[in-house]
C-alpha cells in the first residue's frame, strides 16, 4: 500500500519529466532520487533521495519537476511537512496548469492536516518516515523514553497497540502514536526479519507558555536565519522532565525583552536535522542567534543564565572589520582572513587577507569551527582583543591587538552597482538584473537578464524585490557570493562581488 502511494505520486512527475527539457545535471539528480525513493527500505535511502532532489532543484531552479519530486520525498516524514508544503506550492506556482495539480493540492491538504494535528500532540523521542515497505523509525533522540526500550533507527513499525498499520496514512499513524499522558503504547516492530514488541509511556503535552512561539524544522530559515531581530531558540521535547522549567524561563525572558528578542521553541522529535546541525546533545538546550549565526548556547534550564545570555545577545556589538573563512589546508586548522573592510580597526593594522587566526586573548582558535570563532571574537564596542596570527612566509606567529568600534563608525555602506527588477511573466517569482553600472563590481561579472538565485546560500527566489535589495546591502569591503541563472547556460554560475564605498 505504501509503495503504491509513492508510485502514484511519482508517476505524473515521471511523465512530465519525459516531456520537459531539463539540464543534464538536473536530470541525473532526478533519476538518482527517483531510484532511491522507489526502492527506499531505510531512512538512509530516504535521505539520499531528498539530497538528490535538492541537488536537482539547485541545478534547475526554474523547472517545476524537481520541486514535485522533492515535495514527494519530504512528505514521507512528518518532521518534514513544512518544507514538503513549500516544495509542492513552488511546483504549482511554476506549473499552474499541471495535469496532476489536483492530486498535489490534495497532498497539500493532507500535510496541512498533519501539521495541525502535530501542534496538539505529544511525543516520545522518535520520528517516523513512510517508505515503500511501510513505516520506519527515522531517528531516536538520545536519553528519550524510548532509548531505554531498545527502539532503533531503521526499525520497521508494523503495529501500534496491536492495530496493523498496513493501508494507513502518515497522519493516521501519528494519531495512533499519541494518547493521554502516562498511558502505555505498545509498538510492534520488525528488525532484521524478527518481530519485537516495545512498550513506552506517552509524555504529557506541554502547551507553549506565553511569548514562546513553537516552530518546526522547515520554519528555521524564515523564522530564525532571516529574522530581523536576534533569536533565542529553546530545544525541548514533551517527554523531557526539565523542559517545562526551560520554557517558563524563556517566557520570562520574552516578557522582559518585549519585541527586541524573538523567542522560539522547537520539539526535537520533529527536528532531527536541526538537532544535528545545531550540535544538540541533550535537552533542554538553548541557542542564541544573531544575523543568521549561532553566537551562543546554553545547556540546561538555568533561568539566571538564560536571562544573562539573552541580555548579552542584545548588547551593542563592536566591529573589527574582518571577513573570515575556514582554512583550506588540512594540516593548518582554524580560520583565515578572507578580506578586510576599509575604515575599520583591522584595516589600520598589519593584518592581511590570508593570515590565519591562532588565538584570541589566549583562547586557542585552531580546534574551533568558523561559527565558534565568530562567537569568540564578539565583544562590546571600545573593548580590545589580542589576536595571535600566522602568516605564510613568516617563521613565527605575531600578535595584533584590535579595538572594537561601534557599528555606526565602521565602514560606510558598500555598493555593488546593480539594478534589479522582478522576473516578468505569470507564475514567476524572484528578481533579475536590469542593469549594471559601468566600472562597478557587478559590471565585471553580471549582465542584464541574469536571475539571482542565492546570496551567501540564502534562497532569493522566495523574496520580493525590496527584500532582495535589503539582503544585498552591506559595509564597504565586504563580499557577497551570488548564485545566478543565465540564459543559454545550462547550470547556474557563481560570482563573488566585493562591495565598494562608491561606484562610478
Amino acid at each position: 500500500m505504501m509503495r503504491a502511494m509513492i508510485v502514484s505520486l511519482l508517476l505524473p512527475g515521471l511523465q512530465a519529466m519525459a516531456q520537459t527539457p531539463l539540464p543534464e545535471a538536473a536530470r541525473g539528480h532526478l533519476q538518482s532520487g527517483i531510484t532511491a525513493l522507489q526502492g527506499a527500505q531505510s531512512p538512509d535511502d530516504l535521505n539520499r533521495a531528498i539530497e538528490s532532489f535538492g541537488a536537482a532543484v539547485k541545478a534547475a531552479p526554474d523547472a517545476a519537476e524537481p520541486y514535485f519530486f522533492l515535495g514527494t520525498a519530504l512528505a514521507t516524514s512528518r518532521s518534514s511537512s513544512k518544507p514538503a508544503l513549500d516544495a509542492f506550492r513552488r511546483y504549482l506556482k511554476l506549473a499552474p496548469q499541471a495535469p496532476d495539480g489536483e492530486a498535489v493540492r490534495d497532498e497539500i491538504a493532507k500535510l496541512e492536516a498533519l501539521r495541525a494535528w502535530r501542534r496538539t500532540s505529544g511525543g516520545a523521542g522518535f520520528s517516523i518516515a513512510a517508505l515503500g515497505k511501510g513505516f520506519f523509525i527515522r531517528s531516536v533522540f538520545p536519553n528519550s523514553p524510548v532509548t531505554q526500550t531498545g527502539l532503533r533507527r531503521g526499525d520497521r513499525l508494523v503495529s501500534i497497540n496491536k492495530k496493523p498499520l498496513e493501508g494507513l496514512s502518515l497522519i493516521q499513524v501519528t494519531q495512533l502514536l499519541d494518547g493521554p499522558a502516562d498511558t502505555t503504547c505498545l509498538l510492534g516492530v520488525e528488525r532484521g526479519g524478527k518481530p519485537l514488541l516495545i512498550a513506552f509511556k506517552r509524555a504529557l503535552l506541554q502547551p507553549p507558555p506565553a511569548g514562546v512561539v513553537p516552530i518546526e524544522e522547515g520554519d528555521f530559515g524564515d523564522e530564525v536565519l532571516r529574522a530581523p531581530t536576534p533569536v533565542m531558540l529553546v530545544l525541548w521535547a514533551p517527554w523531557c522532565p526539565f523542559c517545562p522549567k526551560a520554557l517558563e524561563a524563556a517566557s520570562a525572558v520574552a516578557a522582559a525583552q518585549g519585541g527586541r528578542l524573538k523567542v522560539l521553541s522547537l520539539d526535537v522529535d520533529e527536528g532531527p536535522g536541526l538537532v544535528t546541525s545545531l550540535r544538540v546533545t541533550g535537552i533542554p538546550a538553548v541557542r542564541f542567534i544573531a544575523d543568521g549565526r549561532v553566537v551562543d548556547g546554553l545547556q540546561g534550564a538555568d533561568p539566571a543564565a538564560m536571562k544573562a545570555k539573552a541580555e548579552a545577545l542584545l548588547r551593542p556589538v563592536g566591529r573589527l572589520g574582518l571577513e573570515l573563512g575556514p582554512a583550506t589546508v588540512a594540516d593548518a586548522p582554524g580560520v583565515v582572513i578572507r578580506s578586510i573592510q576599509p575604515g575599520t580597526p583591522a584595516a589600520a593594522s598589519v593584518l592581511k587577507p590570508g593570515d590565519r587566526l591562532l588565538a584570541a586573548d589566549d583562547l586557542d582558535l585552531t580546534p574551533l569551527i568558523l561559527s565558534q570563532v565568530l562567537v569568540a571574537l564578539r565583544g562590546a564596542p571600545d573593548t580590545a582583543v589580542a589576536l595571535k596570527v600566522a602568516r605564510p612566509g613568516l617563521p613565527e606567529p605575531m600578535t595584533v591587538t584590535l579595538l572594537r568600534v561601534p557599528r555606526d563608525t565602521a565602514a560606510p555602506e558598500g555598493r555593488l552597482g546593480l539594478g534589479l527588477k522582478p522576473v516578468p511573466g505569470p507564475g514567476t517569482s524572484g528578481v533579475m538584473v536590469d542593469r549594471t553600472l559601468p566600472g562597478s563590481p557587478a559590471a565585471a561579472q553580471l549582465r542584464p537578464g541574469d536571475r539571482l538565485l542565492e546570496a551567501d546560500g540564502q534562497d532569493l527566489r522566495v523574496l520580493g524585490l525590496e527584500q532582495v535589495v535589503a539582503r544585498l546591502r552591506g559595509p564597504a569591503g565586504t563580499a557577497v557570493t551570488l548564485r545566478v541563472a543565465r540564459m543559454g547556460v545550462a547550470d547556474p554560475i557563481t560570482v563573488r562581488l566585493v562591495r565598494q564605498a562608491s561606484v562610478p
